[in-house]
């Protein structure tokens, strides 16, 4: 399902933590107020500075300098000068077509310069959307968000869609309850799980799991019926 560069980052990130699911409400770090409420999966750090410092300590300590760290990777992508890396980002996966040739995904990342930032890439706005070029090849589409804050996704309707203005709180804290938001609170990076792309796992792992036990079963003689 994930197949481009710029996908397997985004994925990449989300494997870094659990998801988070109960029922109660509680008080979330800020960010997630200006997440889409719609999200089905959500990644956040508290600042890159400091998840930055800590993936530089884990690659140390088991020794593979070969993998980088988020800042690397921005660096990487043509985006590290403009990132302020002392705030939070959010990355979300919007409901969209997962096997289709981009990602409905959509990226608020805080900047020091947007109009800097976008200079560096020589890109010019239409309504607003700069279509860039990153060090991987593929495009983003890019526009200034609120608060500070940069919406950058593959998709242009995405990029024009979410404005990170705010607003979204509550949904979220439905859905990660006390718990989730005390996890959240504590933790560098939370990564958010929600049940639509639950059921959508569920149901596209489901019937695999089924076939590999009737396999299972046929070359165990039809045993495991009986067990």
């Amino acid at each position: 399902m994930i197949r481009t560069p710029f996908r397997s980052m985004l994925m990449g990130a989300a494997i870094s933590m659990a998801a988070c699911v109960a029922p109660a409400f509680a008080a979330l770090p800020a960010i997630f107020d200006r997440v889409p409420a719609e999200a089905m999966l959500v990644v956040t750090t508290k600042n890159l500075d400091e998840v930055d410092k800590g993936v530089s300590q884990l690659l140390a300590a088991i020794e593979v300098p070969a993998l980088a760290t988020p800042s690397e990777l921005l660096r990487r992508a043509g985006l590290g000068d403009g990132i302020d890396m002392t705030k939070p980002i959010a990355i979300a996966l919007m409901p969209g077509d997962l096997d289709g040739d981009l990602p409905p995904v959509v990226a608020l990342l805080p900047t020091t310069n947007f109009d800097g930032m976008m200079n560096a890439f020589d890109a010019e706005a239409v309504d607003g959307v700069h279509a860039i070029t990153i060090a991987t090849g593929e495009t983003l589409f890019v526009r200034k968000g609120e608060g500070g804050y940069a919406v950058a996704s593959p998709m242009r309707e995405l990029a024009v869609a979410v404005d990170g203005r705010g607003g979204n709180a509550k949904s979220h804290e439905s859905t990660m309850g006390a718990v989730g938001a005390e996890l959240a609170n504590a933790s560098h990076i939370t990564v958010v799980l929600k049940k639509p792309l639950l059921d959508m796992m569920q149901q596209q792992v489901g019937p695999m799991i089924e076939e590999q036990a009737g396999m299972a079963a046929m070359m165990g003689g039809g045993q495991m019926e009986n067990m």
